[in-house]
């Protein structure tokens, strides 16, 4: 039933997620303002992956970051992702994560990936983190002073 109101959000759904299924290539991080930070653990590790969790919450709450979080998500039966959400560049999102490195109180020594949310978006979807990671190792990197 087309004109009733689940057909209605049936059409949505379709009009929306098909496309996002089409594609599996990763847009241009020049314009993204939402950011995630990435840390991935096999999924052996997941007490690690919690920890490192926990330690990123605390470290959101003493730098009094409002607007982030973290979330413990699910890539593929061995892989798992602690996210840290929130985030409105790349640069901030890569800062924050050498802040947490390098802080004495955190040193966090885990290695990880900055991603706008529309690409992690895609690398859930298509499940192409290696496609994703050659990706940004063969980008340009900005000029050092």
């Amino acid at each position: 039933y087309p004109n009733s109101e689940e057909g209605k959000q049936a059409q949505k759904l379709i009009d929306d997620l098909i496309p996002k299924f089409k594609t599996a290539t990763f847009e241009s991080d020049e314009k993204p303002d939402n950011w995630k930070l990435i840390y991935q653990f096999p999924i052996t590790q997941k007490e690690e992956a919690e920890q490192l969790k926990t330690l990123i919450d605390q470290a959101i709450s003493d730098f009094e970051y409002t607007d982030m979080s973290t979330s413990l998500d699910y890539y593929t039966d061995d892989i798992n992702f602690v996210v840290v959400h929130g985030l409105k560049s790349k640069l901030g999102s890569r800062g924050f994560g050498e802040t947490l490195h390098e802080k004495k109180e955190y040193k966090v020594k885990h290695p990880f990936f900055e991603i706008s949310s529309t690409n992690y978006q895609t690398l859930q979807i298509h499940k192409n983190l290696e496609s994703y990671l050659n990706k940004t190792i063969n980008e340009p990197q900005p000029a050092t002073p």
